[in-house]
């Protein structure tokens, strides 16, 4: 499924290929502009979706000692579940 995290970064990937970035770094940068554009999108928002799933990242590290934070593909419900359970999966 093809989120507006992956929009974004499939947006910003022809100008990153052009600047001459390397292959390898090519996503890397994508992904990291696609962040800040979420980022900045939703500055402000009272109901901000990106903050809310950086203080549940945050809260993750703290109490379970679990670093999600590269686990891009995480909802806010799965983000919830690892919270409440201190498992990354179901299982």
């Amino acid at each position: 499924m093809i989120d507006l995290r992956d929009q974004f970064a499939m947006a910003a990937m022809p100008a990153l290929i052009m600047m001459g970035r390397t292959e390898d770094k090519v996503a890397e940068l994508a992904y990291k502009q696609a962040d800040a554009m979420i980022a900045e999108r939703e500055k402000g928002s009272v109901d901000s979706v990106y903050s809310t799933k950086q203080e549940l990242i945050k809260v993750i590290k703290e109490q379970h000692g679990l670093d999600v934070s590269n686990l891009h593909f995480l909802t806010t419900g799965h983000l919830i579940f690892i919270l409440r359970t201190g498992r990354i999966t179901a299982g």
